[in-house]
């Protein structure tokens, strides 16, 4: 799936360090149909998260200020709406490893991370999304066509 300004990416990047999320930024630059949307903490990603219905993917580091990467994962993967959002960690600490896929992050990328492999395990996984978004947009149509004909009103 070739990503076009119909279904323009939307990227969350949680990280309290400037230079992690401007280095996220870089490596989508060149992607006009890819939006990084930025937040620095647990706290202001589940604040965009509100707001904003569409985001793709979640690129999130787990150390950080105010709510950290493990408690906005626990509570990411606990929401109805939200859980469905693939959740790449991001961080400096392989031994936390274990513990964020074992709270359901999709992925995992460590620190100083290679810009070009977050890239492209990044634009996989919107793929993944975009897909199981067009997945369940279908089995709701489906779903109305046929309550529309066994119940007409």
């Amino acid at each position: 799936m070739e990503l076009t300004l119909e279904n323009k990416a939307q990227i969350l990047a949680v990280d309290d360090e400037v230079f992690n999320l401007d280095l996220i930024e870089l490596a989508f630059a060149e992607n006009p149909n890819v939006e990084v949307i930025r937040a620095e903490n647990g706290k202001a990603a589940l604040e965009i998260l509100k707001e904003n219905k569409q985001i793709d993917v979640i690129l999130l580091d787990l150390a950080m200020p105010v709510l950290d990467g493990f408690e906005t994962l626990k509570i990411l993967k606990a929401d109805e709406e939200l859980k469905y959002i693939p959740v790449i960690v991001v961080t400096a600490n392989a031994e936390e490893k274990k513990r964020a896929l074992s709270l359901r992050a999709n992925d995992f990328i460590s620190k100083p991370f290679d810009v070009e492999e977050l890239k492209l395990r990044t634009l996989n996984y919107v793929e993944i999304k975009k897909y199981g978004d067009f997945l369940k947009n279908v089995n709701e149509i489906l779903e109305q066509k046929v309550q529309d004909w066994y119940c007409p009103r």
